[in-house]
């Protein structure tokens, strides 16, 4: 399990929200997953994170707390769900591992460039690496990047960039769907940068 406090400055949609993630269960009859506050029998289920009543449920390993509470630390668990063999209710697995949300206002630097260029159809984002974190902000190390469409919203976020591909995204067909385009850093506690952009297909 990983992820963290997002603080989102310079969003219009969304501010100090929580991300969260996790490894998918190997298991072959995991039916979903619920994601929690807090810990134990004392824990809650934040709200839109219960992944139980839907045929893609077994797939979503993600999750946003976007109402976290006050406090300086919030912790999150995910339980997985399999099916009861005797009487096929659901039941929940134990507590993951705890993650510890801290509450933030820094954000890491946002990649100095951004192109657009098109390919036949396919529209190609290139951008430089973030630069490190440097005074007054003391976060981590850039672990991957956001690409947004036609706004920075969270229902605009289209993709995450891999280990193996930091810093360039193909969109198959936007090179001809007159799309715009974002792209924010995140950091090693999942906090965002500030959106760069727009651009679109030259």
């Amino acid at each position: 399990m990983f992820g963290g406090w997002n603080s989102r400055i310079g969003f219009s949609d969304a501010n100090d929200i929580v991300e969260i993630q996790w490894a998918r269960n190997e298991e072959p009859d995991i039916k979903g997953y619920r994601v929690y506050r807090g810990t134990g029998v004392s824990a809650t289920i934040v709200p839109g994170c219960d992944f139980t009543g839907d045929p893609g449920s077994p797939s979503v390993t993600e999750c946003r707390d976007l109402n976290p509470p006050a406090g300086a630390t919030i912790d999150y668990v995910v339980r997985a769900l399999d099916e009861d063999p005797t009487d096929g209710s659901l039941r929940e697995s134990g507590d993951s591992q705890t993650l510890t949300a801290v509450r933030a206002s820094t954000q890491p630097e946002q990649p100095p460039t951004l192109t657009a260029t098109a390919d036949g159809d396919d529209l190609v984002l290139s951008w430089d690496p973030a630069p490190a974190p440097s005074s007054p902000y003391p976060g981590s190390n850039v672990i991957f990047y956001r690409v947004y469409r036609d706004g920075t919203a969270l229902a605009d976020r289209v993709a995450r960039t891999s280990q193996d591909v930091l810093t360039s995204f193909r969109d198959n067909g936007g090179a001809t769907a007159g799309h715009t385009y974002y792209v924010t850093s995140v950091d090693e506690n999942f906090s965002e940068s500030a959106p760069l952009g727009p651009v679109s297909a030259p």
